[in-house]
């Protein structure tokens, strides 16, 4: 994609290829560490999450072609947040695509890329658990299976949000419309991410609104960057509001992302952590029992 308008046509022309009405866009996130420390220790991994936007394919394409318009005109290849935050070890390196910008400019960027995500989305969805708590509360059984990671507990979690919020969209889905999912390329869980979305669309899905799920990269995919964007800065939110603060002050960027009122954030704390636990124990029964069925 060498410009604008080619970003909007290559969209187009992917998003003719799925049969689905809207478009969610996915990653996970948890600042510098995240979903990778199960134990919630490491700097950055209080809180973990899924975000993602959801919109139809006309307003993916304008934001594509709004998007790289802004990149190209400040010369950034590619948008990653946790890159663009990087102020410890980002000015170090001379190949930062910030380096040697000052504060003025790296305000004016995010907020040039912030309505653009904002105002070209229908929502953003983001499911979130209180890490530490996650490893304090989770039984020892399901500690030695790779469902204890607290990524999977924030893809049900976002799922929940999600479908909760779909029958109150307005204008309404049709009834035979889906949702096509894209997520942000993680090899790490990406199997299981795709077990756990065949699991939630035969449990909790009886609407038939779950259609498709891709991996895709950020660089090639530009809606991923929103949620990219999207997804760090919610991530601060959730962590402020776990340590007794405010989740945005007035005029900054997260109050700007928050301003449509169109955020929908979902957050497992301690207290909400053995309900889940059961609803996993619940969803394995299930599952065994249609398995044993079949034998």
């Amino acid at each position: 994609m060498t410009s604008p308008k080619s970003a909007r046509v290559w969209f187009r022309e992917l998003a003719s290829l799925f049969r689905e009405t809207l478009f969610m866009n996915l990653v996970s996130y948890a600042d510098e560490s995240g979903t990778h420390d199960p134990r919630g220790v490491e700097k950055g991994s209080d809180v973990a999450g899924i975000v993602g936007y959801i919109s139809d394919k006309e307003n993916w394409e304008n934001f594509c072609g709004q998007w790289k318009e802004v990149l190209d005109r400040y010369n950034v290849k590619e948008f990653h947040m946790s890159v663009f935050a990087n102020e410890k070890e980002g000015p170090k390196d001379p190949n930062w695509p910030y380096h040697g910008w000052d504060r003025n400019k790296k305000d004016k960027f995010i907020r040039e890329l912030i309505p653009i995500a904002r105002d070209n989305t229908m929502f953003a969805v983001g499911g979130f658990v209180d890490v530490k708590a996650h490893h304090a509360t989770m039984p020892q059984w399901l500690k030695s299976e790779a469902d204890n990671f607290p990524y999977y507990i924030c893809f049900q979690a976002f799922f929940d949000q999600l479908l909760a919020a779909i029958p109150g969209m307005r204008p309404p889905l049709d009834i035979s419309d889906q949702v096509a999912f894209f997520f942000g390329q993680q090899d790490q869980f990406k199997e299981t991410a795709l077990r756990l979305f065949g699991q939630v669309k035969q449990l909790r899905d009886p609407e038939d609104r779950m259609g498709t799920i891709t991996f895709a990269s950020n660089s090639k995919y530009l809606p991923l960057q929103a949620a990219d964007l999207i997804a760090y800065r919610m991530r601060k939110m959730v962590s402020r509001r776990l340590g007794g603060k405010p989740e945005a002050s007035k005029g900054s960027w997260d109050a700007e992302l928050e301003s449509r009122h169109n955020l929908i954030i979902g957050y497992i704390t301690a207290d909400k952590l053995q309900p889940v636990i059961d609803k996993i124990i619940a969803v394995r029964l299930k599952m065994i029992a249609k398995a044993l069925k079949k034998i």
